[in-house]
């Protein structure tokens, strides 16, 4: 018996068991009954073994504690727990989607990719694996990756909206207003009515300058947070806005309109929300620089590179915000990193040209 089902289910076996004691009694006289007997009670007592139910229990135990550790963010501690899980039920299904989180949370995305890649193979049927593997190209920036696992996903379940979370984020990275167009169409046919579809309907329409209905868009998402579906696990990875990427947005369509005292409050809020959101930095170090706070750029700027330092563009930005400041010395130190990150940014090769003449 299940362990969970002991506490209520054991009285009753004593009583079935009393039974059969009489009853053994009553045949004693009688070797083949009782031998019969006795062999059914030791298939009985070795019957649990058959199942491993103490040790499938023991990997559920595992799989728990590891759950809660990811919960509150002690992801070597989740891993931990995750590989005992896994060693004492190695086919536990989702196991190794909420392990590769953990992977992915410390950067070991190698990792991450090797546990959602066994957790596909070993369930192909489930969709699930393939939405994760989508999220982790999307991360490195492999879009043709991102869209096969996409692609495979939703053969497997035309229904998982999480999938078409990510085809829509591919699609407003690209400004591709067209892919975007087709995959909310096919998200609100399939995948129900969700509320995050408002946030994509306003991106479509802030992509094609309809800004005041964009806008209207993200307000109407932000007032629906509350009915927001929550899902059950870690396994779930999924490319969405959140707070801090609608506040951005909205900040986008006051932009768009030359708003920008407006913009950067939308900006910054957005930043503090989440401090990790670069652009959102470097979009109110923008705004500062407008309104000639240079040195509140600056230091805007310094906090996008932290979140991001492998992007040139924050280094260009900042590198124009000393130009603006007369430190050619800092904006030449900051170019060296623009460039260093990607000898070909054209931006940052300008603005070095433009560096070099007006000190000739």
């Amino acid at each position: 018996v299940a362990e969970r089902f002991r506490l209520p289910i054991v009285p009753i076996l004593i009583v079935l068991a009393a039974s059969g004691a009489s009853t053994l009694w009553e045949v004693r006289r009688s070797r083949l009954p009782a031998a019969l007997a006795i062999l059914t009670c030791g298939l009985l007592f070795t019957a649990p073994n058959w199942y491993d139910l103490d040790v499938e229990n023991e990997g559920m135990a595992y799989f728990n504690l590891g759950n809660v550790a990811l919960r509150t963010g002690q992801n070597a501690n989740a891993v931990a727990w995750y590989d005992s899980a896994l060693a004492a039920s190695p086919r536990m299904k989702q196991l190794r989607l909420n392990r590769g989180l953990a992977h992915l949370r410390m950067g070991e995305l190698d990792l991450a990719q090797a546990d959602y890649t066994a957790e596909a193979m070993m369930f192909k049927l489930d969709a699930r694996p393939h939405n994760n593997l989508a999220a982790l190209h999307l991360l490195t920036g492999d879009t043709v990756s991102a869209q096969a696992a996409i692609d495979s996903g939703l053969t497997r379940d035309s229904t998982l909206g999480l999938l078409y979370r990510q085809r829509l984020a591919i699609a407003e990275a690209q400004a591709d207003t067209n892919t975007l167009r087709v995959a909310l169409k096919q998200a609100l046919r399939h995948a129900g009515q969700w509320p995050v579809w408002t946030y994509w309907q306003g991106e479509l329409k802030r992509m094609r300058g309809n800004t005041a209905a964009a806008r209207n868009a993200y307000l109407k998402f932000q007032s629906m947070a509350g009915t927001w579906p929550s899902f059950d696990g870690e396994d779930l990875l999924y490319a969405g806005p959140g707070p801090s990427r609608t506040a951005y947005s909205i900040g986008l369509t006051y932009l768009q309109e030359g708003r920008v005292d407006s913009a950067a409050i939308h900006f910054g809020a957005a930043a503090l929300i989440d401090s990790s959101f670069a652009e959102a930095w470097s979009n109110w170090g923008t705004a500062a620089l407008s309104v000639g706070s240079i040195l509140t750029a600056q230091s805007r700027y310094r906090q996008a590179i932290s979140a991001n330092p492998a992007s040139p563009v924050y280094w260009t930005n900042l590198a124009w915000a000393h130009i603006q400041a007369s430190q050619p010395d800092s904006a030449r130190t900051a170019l060296v990193q623009a460039l260093a990150l990607d000898p070909a940014f054209t931006p940052a090769i300008s603005l070095a040209q433009q560096l070099e003449n007006s000190e000739q």
